[in-house]
């Protein structure tokens, strides 16, 4: 096993734990998310991003880490103003090809909604303004996840949304699939009194 000296090629000891320091908070923050992507679950190819670069002034706290899969961030980068403060959050939803296929039956051209993006941030505006609406979510499960879908919404709804969900003890990826499964299986209950 090579020091942290070695890998950083230095003889400088500020280096050298700055190097324990970085692993360290990768460590931590890998342990602290379950070796799994915060945005859509997936274990591939995971690995820490900084929510605040060091470039930035941030800083090596396990609270300024995230588990990113390669996917998601690449998503959040190509994200227009990547880098900077958005109003969006870019989220990976693992499904079976049965329910992309039923979802992308009803987002397509001349109907209600363009895209993935749009349907998700309608649901999710339905579900935070009315969570009682929703008390049957748990019934509408997808648990196959053969096909990603990566949808932009908006960054505060979403962290409402998220804390709804963790009070019932389910993940944003089973709520927003079940959210899809419900919708496509009978849309005019969610779209009712909507007006």
């Amino acid at each position: 096993m090579s020091s942290a000296l070695e890998d950083w090629d230095t003889d400088s000891g500020v280096e050298q734990i700055y190097a324990d320091s970085r692993r360290q908070f990768e460590n931590s923050v890998m342990e602290r998310g379950r070796r799994q992507c915060s945005n859509c679950g997936g274990h591939d190819r995971v690995r820490v991003k900084m929510v605040v670069p060091e470039e930035a002034g941030g800083t090596l706290k396990v609270t300024n880490g995230v588990v990113l899969c390669r996917t998601c961030d690449m998503a959040k980068d190509s994200l227009p103003g990547a880098g900077s403060k958005t109003d969006t959050f870019v989220v990976s939803v693992w499904m079976s090809q049965n329910l992309r296929e039923k979802v992308e039956g009803v987002i397509q051209p001349k109907r209600a909604f363009r895209s993935w993006s749009a349907l998700s941030r309608y649901l999710i505006a339905k579900y935070v303004s009315d969570e009682r609406r929703f008390d049957d979510l748990e019934q509408y499960q997808d648990t196959n996840s053969q096909t990603k879908v990566t949808v932009r919404v908006d960054k505060e709804i979403y962290g409402t949304f998220a804390a709804m969900l963790k009070r019932r003890g389910l993940t944003v990826t089973d709520a927003l699939k079940s959210l899809y499964l419900m919708y496509s299986s009978n849309a005019g209950a969610i779209v009712k009194g909507s007006d």
